[in-house]
């Protein structure tokens, strides 16, 4: 059907296209009105009041899908659905006297669109008062002091290699003078400075406008208004401050409006015909990406007056920022300096908190040292911003400007699209390789999956039509399933091989036993790897190679072995083993011999080899590569080449993205979460492994990496509720598409492909998405299982009411995952548990006092009971879940010197009720962690005054190690030396410890008397109790108590501050209510005082609490200094007391000097 409105006719058949697409982001609904609108002009006998009814109905819920949230996070469907609703809304009001059908497009849209706004131009009432119309401003430049380079106009093959693949930002100049939008070599027609033509063109359209300072800020807010608006409230104000005009609204104060990130071209065509995308945008990274690629190109304007400013961020594309009004001043910071740029925690990781051109160095000391370059981006000029670079912007001037950017597509490797999927779930499951994908079918194109469970059940699966199918019958077997593996030489690659307890079990593609082997050994295997005959076995201290079943060598870690591989080094069988260990070690084994190790900043809990590249069917010789996982989730490569261990390159926690720097050491925003699982795999086809990782807190995330730059990008990230176990890389569902499959300790098996889930699948006659058709499969077999199963139940009930009574249904053990791990940074311990099923509450009991730190991520209620101290109760709290969840995951700190048990009882939310304890052992010094290796900073600690414990006696070196084991934690479960040297750090405070010992000599320095005091009391007790013979001699020094009480100033300074702002709040908002110019005279550090007055309230009502915990410090460090002199405490603790109240540092080092 068509309509003749105006000069344009506009055909009123809504495309499938558009019809599908609405649909599917849950818009059926607005469909239908749509559909029925169209009709019910159509037809000439429907009543005109119903028939704008349903237009008006159309129009409005797509109104409000528009107005709700953020303007940038609409699906453009939704838009183009709005630009029907207005069409058909004015249409509903004079029905046309002729109807023919035809397809209803976009074009025609416009075209309306431009008729109309042709009429409204034509009736708009004038102006009062002309304001200026020309953007003519004076450009005050800063003094640039590392000035962006700047190139005339590259060719794309040299912007390419000297530009892109360098990842280093450069200004390029003469490629934009055949704009329309610029007004030069193409005519000033068109020229955006010319607001008159601007209004003429877009004057009516609406806008997205962000309104404030800076996303950042608490005023900042977004509102929709018409280009015109825009013009007269933000724009032409500045400009004209003696102007006054008909809209301008002084009321709008100083808040800034920012036309920002937005597809303007998309939605006012006239301006997108102004501009010409940059072919640079054009140019791949890689070559052998297809041309269909190159169109994935976002534009989009920026359009504000002088002083509007985005603050310090980076974006994961390459970008191309034109400058067509005004001039830009613009300062870039590399990857590799994220460290020093204080990005903020949770969603806008990729944003500083830094104020570039006001930083306050107290907060942020570092980001001074921050190396940077800078640019003023003037008329006509270009900047190209490599991905992940962080860049500050500011206006100058009136500015318009456009940014094209690549969209995030695979084959750029600045983003992934994966779409989840759950393929089906099998019991829990706690090992970290319990997972294993078959070789690729060379007739189906794609591979099978092996998995065992805790149940000792061994399945293998093939997807058919995204439908798990059984390939055999699940294998029972004699205990929870350890690792899966597949064979790795000729022949046996399609062979699985299940370790458990002490067996290795070896199963056929069909599910044929064909082998088994029983180990000598008492431990449980905990990883193995099979090569022709040979076989290797990894249990928690010990590492065995057998050859046709026969021992052959064995090495015995001297710290638990969380992780091991097997690679080939110099040829393809001369073999080397890989350990990852507990004691922040990755050791080299060869045969019954460490070759090698070399220290970490963690335990290391995963590693993978790094696949080297075949040709001909043979193995590449050389270096091996591994990458490596941590407990705090850290990645790193090592390489070794059968003589030396060498890190090649490590992440650290401090930012989004990184690079290589001159340390090696990368800045990478990831979770803190242990590191379960790595496999490599190229899941993007650009013939370049990718690492995939599974964390215990459930994401699983794809990085790309190059080996010898250190270049480390995540390009995928998912957070699930359950831990992830284990992850593979492989084509299992559909043939063709790459996947990354993963499995949850809940026992769920999880798929994220590149395959696109959201596009129809051609087999269904319905046109239903690829994703809608496999769920709806797997919602119709899961039915059939749970009426099978409820009859099941069903049949089981009568037999069990033909039972005896005594005979009643007892609670299955249930399977517990838990962890009690000291976080460093935190200073204090995660805590989390979990188990397969729901659960309904925690009980945490503990026999040693506890500070139970805020979470406002935990979805559970926590309720605190009294505690008990005479019946061993100093710490009693209940969690309650809100929410469904198989995992509770909160932090506790502990008070050293104070040692016992912590029980957690975890309920499950199942009937009948069964519930499982978890008992943890907090030691005497639980807030020191383990230091392998000191830096020069480090060793420079040990320059300053220490107090030392010297032991002497008729005890072994086995007792002594034993002693040391009961105070500290991470102390190596096996002695490999007559002597021992262990180094540690307090993560709270951050003072060292050093303890050296051998048989009958032990040796303990630090500069805290009251570790000095618990060492003392803890191995005096044992050596008693054993009635060994003990000699102590103690040096404490006078002046270790001013570098203690150091550690603790920063602590001190912060409560102090936090105190005094919190009383400057009141008398400030005073002045904020009734001085309106107060931004003009008031100091800077006030103002930053009143905007962040909520937060310094909220860490206030925190703070009597922390300052318990510093008060307990100081009282405890006083208390042991008294029994070092001699003298009584108790007397002085008031004046201590009073001390900490009213905080002066001077003060309280004199106090403590005091003999």
């Amino acid at each position: 059907m068509k309509l003749q409105m105006g000069d344009v006719e506009v055909a009123l058949t809504l495309p499938l296209r558009f019809q599908r697409q609405l649909a599917q982001v849950g818009g059926a609904a607005v469909v239908d009105l749509l559909q029925r609108t169209c009709a019910a002009l159509e037809r000439s006998e429907d009543a005109l009041d119903v028939v704008e009814t349903l237009a008006s109905a159309a129009y409005e819920r797509s109104w409000e899908k528009l107005h709700c949230g953020s303007w940038k996070s609409v699906e453009s469907v939704w838009r183009e659905a709005f630009g029907y609703a207005s069409v058909l809304q004015p249409a509903a009001c004079e029905k046309p006297p002729d109807a023919r059908l035809g397809p209803f497009a976009m074009p025609e849209t416009h075209q309306l669109i431009a008729s109309v706004e042709k009429q409204l131009t034509k009736s708009e009432k004038p102006r009062l008062k002309l304001p200026r119309e020309i953007l003519q401003e004076k450009v005050v430049a800063p003094q640039l002091d590392f000035p962006v380079r700047k190139l005339e106009m590259p060719t794309l093959e040299d912007f390419r290699r000297n530009v892109m693949l360098n990842n280093k930002p450069v200004v390029i100049t003469g490629a934009m003078e055949f704009w329309p939008a610029l007004g030069r070599k193409a005519g000033p027609d068109r020229a955006w400075k010319d607001l008159r033509y601007l209004r003429r063109v877009a004057g009516f359209r609406t806008v997205p406008v962000e309104v404030g300072s800076s996303y950042l800020s608490d005023d900042w807010g977004q509102e929709l208004m018409t280009v015109n608006e825009f013009l007269d409230r933000h724009i032409i104000p500045p400009l004209n401050n003696d102007a006054a005009t008909e809209t301008h609204h002084p009321e709008d104060g100083n808040k800034l409006g920012y036309l920002a990130q937005h597809r303007l071209f998309d939605q006012i065509m006239a301006l997108g015909r102004d501009i010409i995308t940059p072919d640079y945008c054009t140019v791949q990274r890689i070559e052998e990406v297809g041309e269909e690629e190159n169109e994935d190109i976002t534009v989009n304007g920026w359009f504000g007056p002088g002083g509007t400013m985005s603050p310090l961020h980076f974006d994961p594309k390459d970008n191309v920022l034109c400058q067509v009004v005004g001039a830009k001043y613009l300062r870039l910071y590399a990857p590799n300096e994220s460290s020093k740029l204080y990005p903020v925690e949770g969603l806008l990781s990729n944003t500083s908190q830094v104020q570039v051109e006001n930083p306050d160095p107290v907060q942020f000391p570092d980001f001074c040292r921050a190396k940077y370059v800078e640019c003023v981006l003037r008329e006509g000029e270009m900047l190209y911003i490599p991905p992940t670079y962080w860049h500050y912007v500011r206006s100058l001037s009136t500015s318009f400007s456009t940014t094209s950017d690549k969209q995030e597509v695979e084959a750029t490797m600045s983003g992934l699209s994966l779409a989840h999927a759950e393929l089906l779930k099998v019991g829990p499951v706690a090992s970290h390789h319990s997972l294993r994908l078959l070789p690729v079918s060379k007739k189906k194109k794609k591979q099978k999956f092996a998995i065992g469970d805790e149940y000792g059940v061994f399945s293998s699966y093939q997807m058919k039509k995204g439908e798990p199918q059984n390939v055999y019958k699940s294998v029972t077997l004699a205990g929870p399933v350890a690792c899966v593996t597949m064979g790795t030489s000729k022949g046996t690659e399609d062979k699985a091989f299940v370790a458990i307890g002490q067996h290795v079990h070896g199963f056929s593609k069909k599910g044929k036993e064909f082998f088994k082997f029983q180990s000598n050994l008492a431990e449980p295997l905990r990883k193995i790897h099979v090569y022709d005959n040979q076989l290797w076995t990894a249990t928690d201290f010990t590492f065995n190679q057998y050859e046709n079943g026969a021992d052959k060598h064995s090495f015995v870690s001297p710290d638990r072995i969380n992780d091991a591989a097997v690679v080939p080094v110099n040829h393809e069988q001369d073999f080397y083993g890989i350990l990852g260990c507990q004691d922040r070690y990755i050791r080299v084994v060869k045969d019954s011999n460490a070759r090698a190790k070399k220290a970490m900043a963690a335990p290391v809990t995963a590693l993978c080899r790094v696949p080297t590249v075949a040709t001909k069917g043979t193995q590449s010789s050389g270096q091996a590569q591994v990458i490596y996982g941590t407990a705090v989730g850290g990645l790193g490569l090592v390489t070794y080449n059968g003589d030396r261990l060498k890190n090649k390159w490590k992440t650290t926690l401090a930012s989004k993205v990184n690079s290589n720097d001159a340390s090696g050491d990368n800045g990478l925003s990831a979770s803190s979460a242990t590191i379960n699982s790595i496999a490599c795999f190229d899941i993007n086809r650009d013939d370049h492994p990718e690492i995939l990782v599974g964390r215990d807190d459930g994401r699983v995330e794809v990085y790309s990496f190059n080996a010898n730059s250190g270049d480390v990008v995540k390009l995928f990230e998912h957070a699930n509720s359950d831990s992830i176990r284990c992850v593979q890389g492989g084509i299992v569902a559909t043939p063709g598409y790459e996947e990354l499959v993963a499995c949850t300790f809940s026992g769920r098996v999880l798929s994220f492909t590149t395959e696109p889930l959201d596009q129809p699948d051609d087999d269904d006659a319905y046109g239903r998405s690829r994703g809608t058709v496999q769920r709806e499969t797997r919602i119709i077999k899961l039915r059939k299982e749970v009426a099978a199963l409820e009859d099941k139940i069903a049949r089981m009930s009568l037999q069990r009411g033909a039972k005896e009574k005594e005979y009643l249904p007892v609670a299955e053990d249930l399977v517990v995952n838990s962890k009690f791990q000291l976080n460093a940074a935190l200073g204090a311990y995660d805590v989390s548990l979990e188990i397969p099923v729901s659960i309904q509450m925690i009980v945490l009991h503990s026999a040693v006092p506890l500070d139970l730190l805020e979470n406002e991520s935990n979805l559970a209620i926590v309720s605190k009971s009294p505690v008990d101290p005479a019946n061993g109760t100093h710490f009693l709290a209940t969690y309650r879940c809100l929410e469904p969840t198989h995992r509770l995951e909160f932090q506790v700190r502990t008070i050293e010197g104070q040692f016992g048990h912590v029980e957690a009882t975890v309920v499950a939310n199942t009937q009948p009720r069964s519930a499982q304890t978890v008992k943890f052992f907090v030691k005497p010094l639980s807030l020191h962690h383990r230091v392998n290796e000191l830096n020069e900073a480090e060793e420079a600690e040990f320059q300053k005054p220490c107090n030392t414990l010297q032991l002497s006696g008729d005890f072994s070196l086995v007792q002594i190690h034993d002693w040391v084991s009961m105070c500290l934690p991470e102390v190596p479960g096996r002695l490999q030396s007559d002597e021992v040297t262990l180094r540690y750090r307090n993560t709270f405070m951050g003072s060292l410890l050093v303890c050296r010992y051998s048989k009958g000599e032990a040796t303990f320095s630090t500069p805290s008397v009251s570790v000095i005091a618990i060492l003392k009391e803890i191995i005096t007790k044992e050596a008693t109790a054993r009635k060994a013979t003990l000699n102590i001699s103690l040096d404490i020094k006078k002046e270790s108590v001013p570098v203690m009480l150091g550690y603790l100033r920063p602590l001190l300074d912060a409560k102090h501050a936090l105190s005094s702002q919190v009383k400057l709040i009141d008398g400030l908002k005073e002045l904020q209510l009734h001085e309106e110019d107060y931004r003009a005279w008031m100091a800077p550090e006030y103002q930053t005082i009143l905007e962040n007055s909520e937060k310094i309230l909220a860490e206030f009502k925190l703070s009597p609490k922390a300052l318990n915990y510093l008060a307990g410090i100081l009282t405890d460090l006083y208390v042991d200094l008294c029994k070092f002199r001699g003298t009584n405490a108790k007397q002085n603790l008031p004046r201590l007391y009073q001390l900490v109240e009213h905080y002066h540092f001077d003060s309280l080092v004199e106090f403590y000097l005091r003999e």
